[in-house]
């Protein structure tokens, strides 16, 4: 990644949806320069991507619903390197359902905890216990404060450093069949069709050369083209292979 995209993706890493910060605990958590953080800021501000609180020195940040959603594609990108057009509207996608996510837990911050909400939030906490996240004491000490929780918002400090429970929608993946998905995919196979298409005349014209070939130029020249339409098609061709692989290797024995 560039400096000023790496500086942007640290400093989004050190932000948080629910915690806001100051400019100096921003310097210090993502290690970029004082005066780089400043105008990210401004930059991030400008798009929507985080809220400004107070004025002067006690003015604080914190990411929005939307830079929530920024953060997650930047973090995928960094995670598997380049993608392709179908990765990378996955990723769009997988970025705007953490956007809405966020939006919707905002939302309903101060709305009031029901009885079924509570035994989510509960059933949570006993699952983390069990996958030792904590001891028995923290769980009770969580529990207590889950009991005294009137709102959602109060449900920040129950799961501080935990997973919380999916209260505001699948937290884990969008759909399969999402829009962005589908285009991504059928961008994807019209590329595979084209690049075949491309290389198949080059194919056919070397193994006409190869054909009537009685020189060794003429050998040369057909295994050129021979072997430059296969080494330009072997992406394709390896995809395809791979996927024709996996669907035979999950068929059912009879």
């Amino acid at each position: 990644m560039a400096e000023t995209t790496e500086a942007e993706y640290r400093l989004l890493n050190a932000m948080s949806e629910t915690t806001q910060y100051s400019l100096v605990e921003l310097v210090e958590s993502s290690g970029v320069r004082r005066e780089r953080v400043g105008r990210l800021l401004a930059e991030l501000i400008g798009d929507g991507y985080v809220t400004k609180y107070g004025q002067g020195e006690r003015t604080e940040y914190r990411l929005s619903p939307t830079g929530v959603g920024k953060r997650a594609m930047m973090r995928g990108i960094a995670k598997d390197g380049p993608v392709g057009w179908g990765e990378f509207l996955k990723a769009a996608s997988t970025a705007h359902h953490q956007a809405g996510i966020a939006a919707t837990r905002e939302q309903m911050a101060e709305v009031p905890l029901t009885d079924y909400d509570r035994d989510r939030c509960d059933a949570s906490l006993r699952l983390q216990h069990e996958q030792r996240a904590f001891d028995s004491a923290e769980l009770i000490r969580r529990q207590r404060m889950l009991a005294a929780a009137v709102t959602h918002g109060q449900l920040l400090d129950v799961f501080d450093g935990l997973q919380p429970p999916a209260l505001y929608g699948d937290e884990s993946a969008p759909p399969a069949a999402h829009p962005l998905q589908k285009a991504g995919s059928a961008l994807q196979t019209g590329f595979m069709v084209v690049r075949l298409l491309f290389c198949l005349p080059f194919f056919l014209a070397g193994i006409g050369i190869l054909t009537g070939a009685s020189k060794p130029e003429e050998y040369l020249g057909a295994a050129m083209f021979i072997g430059g339409s296969i080494f330009f098609a072997y992406p394709v061709l390896r995809t395809v292979f791979d996927k024709l692989w996996a669907s035979r290797t999950r068929r059912p024995p009879r």
